[in-house]
């Protein structure tokens, strides 16, 4: 093959490799789901805000020092969609903390709740530490929509700023509930406080928790024995907010741009073989 049609193979493959990129691209932070999803955004508060707004991409990321402060969750879409229409949701904010190191939680402030602000300060679920299963398994909630929430889904994020975390360390969770919310551009929850440690590799995510019961069948039964609440939705597992301890990470390749970037690769590779056996003849 002649260098000049070995060149128009090139930039034929470079203009499919474009095209597939401008038609692959998934949507960001996409989450295994039943329902909606919940997104947490740092930095800013609403009417600017969206998902990950003000924070890194992909494992979103506390780049504030006050500390992260304010942060939120917005929806997808933002409203209140799929939400039990007969009972007000409630925000739960809960905060991830490896059990190995200690943290000192202030008052927060929820904005944009139903009331105006209220204030709380997270406190301690349980003496025992989250090492495995569903966190709403852990939190005794039912779910009846969002994504899951196994540990794993939280664990590689915490590693990604301490290699020495394990599943077997786990998390002791924190928890506050806040009241009503109904999410939208300009009523999106948002939470601000100072004065607090919390230690790097920690994070927080916000469940949708029924404000009351509605009945069998809905959105919002009665939980089941054993259980304290029902779960309506919760974060992303790719939208928590990690505190990374001031670090800033690079955007992790979407699946479908893996993808792309291995076939680029490929493509090189045989246009590198063709050059060189032309040459050679």
């Amino acid at each position: 093959m002649s260098k000049s049609k070995s060149l128009s193979v090139f930039a034929c493959t470079a203009a499919v490799g474009a095209l597939t990129l401008g038609l692959t691209v998934s949507p960001a932070r996409a989450g295994t789901t039943t329902n909606m999803t919940l997104h947490g955004f740092c930095g800013t508060t609403t009417g600017s805000q969206s998902a990950g707004s003000g924070c890194g991409s992909n494992g979103i990321t506390f780049t504030n020092t006050n500390p992260f402060s304010p942060f939120g969750f917005t929806r997808s879409p933002d409203s209140n969609n799929k939400l039990d229409p007969n009972v007000s949701p409630d925000i739960e904010v809960v905060f991830l903390v490896p059990s190995n190191l200690t943290p000192t939680f202030t008052t927060i402030t929820a904005h944009n709740i139903t009331a105006g602000t209220t204030t709380a300060t997270p406190t301690l679920f349980s003496g025992t530490p989250w090492t495995s299963g569903d966190l709403l398994a852990y939190l005794k909630e039912d779910q009846t929509g969002g994504p899951t929430n196994p540990i794993d889904a939280y664990s590689g994020s915490t590693q990604t700023v301490d290699p020495t975390f394990t599943d077997a360390i786990g998390y002791s969770v924190y928890t506050a509930l806040f009241g009503d919310v109904n999410f939208g551009s300009t009523t999106d929850p948002y939470f601000t406080f100072t004065g607090a440690t919390i230690p790097t590799g920690s994070l927080a995510l916000g469940l949708i928790e029924c404000g009351g019961v509605d009945g069998p069948g809905t959105k919002c039964p009665a939980p089941p024995a054993g259980d304290l609440s029902v779960t309506e939705d919760a974060t992303a597992n790719s939208s928590s907010i990690l505190d990374s301890g001031g670090r800033v990470f690079p955007p992790v390749p979407e699946p479908a741009s893996l993808a792309l970037l291995g076939t680029a690769l490929a493509g090189f590779g045989v246009l590198f073989r063709r050059r060189r056996r032309s040459l050679s003849d």
